[in-house]
């Protein structure tokens, strides 16, 4: 009998082999399935340099969406910010189509960025300027960036309703708790004001998606960008930094809007879009927990996002 498959693990032999056909590179000596993440990502190293390949999961981004997240970062890299370029291949693309067990799949593959994540421990101030004014700077040059290929937006649905489908199946047994996300989202949608600046984003700029070299941030991992709200953006930082118990948001802000000056309403938004923002987490977890497996999304788990959601 055979079985249908949800998520395959593609073999990094096999697509070293794809890669050797498709790309022109110095010999490829290890790949190494590096981390299961919203995609799967590889760590390809050869002689001379290192290189990223990502094998977006089924169904994860169209076509086009990955195409118009590629348009974005070349964008970009012509505005001399520094990000992670996708490498042509042969056939002068930059994308992939392969047939993998569930079904197609897509691949590209992307230059490594040297550097390290900034760990706000040692050198913080310089650290935190240096992330506010590249994100700073990334909002006000993607102002102008078109595409011919569409994207999904980061808009209320993918922000607020999707995550909270795909939580409320968790919390058929705690009805007390799914009331309070789901009424707290209401009312965040409630406290939203008006006329909030709009634009191209990256949509998850944490601490983990920029390396720092040599006083030099790289922005890399594009797969959730879109167009939405700088405030929404912004609060990806906001929340993690609350998060993580760090008390750098002020510095970042004060660096960020001399870069990209946003309105009191945009300003004022950013605590709201935070909360929003653990919500979507939340429902990112459940939403992959069927590739990812279901027993860590538990009752403890819940437990520990509610009282954090709480806490804000």
């Amino acid at each position: 009998m055979s079985y249908s498959v949800i998520h395959s693990v593609l073999s990094p032999q096999a697509l070293q082999k794809t890669l050797e056909l498709n790309y022109k590179l110095p010999q490829i000596e290890h790949i190494q399935y590096y981390q299961a993440g919203l995609n799967d990502t590889y760590l390809v190293r050869t002689k001379k340099k290192k290189f990223i390949l990502r094998a977006y999961r089924k169904n994860w981004r169209t076509e086009s969406d990955i195409r118009c997240e590629l348009d974005a970062i070349i964008f970009l890299h012509k505005e001399n910010i520094n990000v992670s370029l996708p490498i042509q291949n042969l056939a002068g693309d930059s994308l992939i189509k392969i047939n993998a067990p569930e079904g197609t799949r897509y691949l590209v593959l992307f230059e490594y960025l040297d550097g390290n994540p900034p760990k706000y421990k040692e050198n913080t101030d310089n650290e935190v300027k240096l992330y506010a004014q590249a994100f700073g700077k990334l909002h006000k040059k993607l102002k102008s960036f078109n595409s011919t290929h569409s994207r999904f937006k980061l808009n209320m649905d993918y922000l607020i309703t999707k995550p909270l489908a795909a939580i409320k199946p968790f919390l058929k047994h705690r009805q007390s708790d799914w009331n309070f996300i789901s009424h707290t989202s209401t009312d965040l949608l409630k406290q939203l004001p008006n006329n909030l600046q709009t634009g191209f984003c990256h949509g998850d700029l944490n601490t983990q998606n920029v390396h720092i070299k040599n006083n030099t941030i790289g922005i890399f991992d594009f797969d959730c960008c879109g167009y939405g709200y700088y405030a929404a953006d912004l609060a990806a930082f906001h929340w993690g930094s609350k998060l993580e118990g760090k008390k750098f948001w002020p510095a970042f802000l004060d660096h960020y809007l001399i870069e990209n000056p946003l309105n009191d309403n945009d300003i004022n938004s950013i605590n709201i879009f935070s909360q929003m923002r653990h919500i979507w987490h939340i429902g990112l977890h459940t939403q992959l927990s069927h590739i990812r497996g279901h027993h860590w999304i538990n009752d403890e788990y819940f437990d520990k996002q509610i009282e954090l959601l709480k806490t804000w």
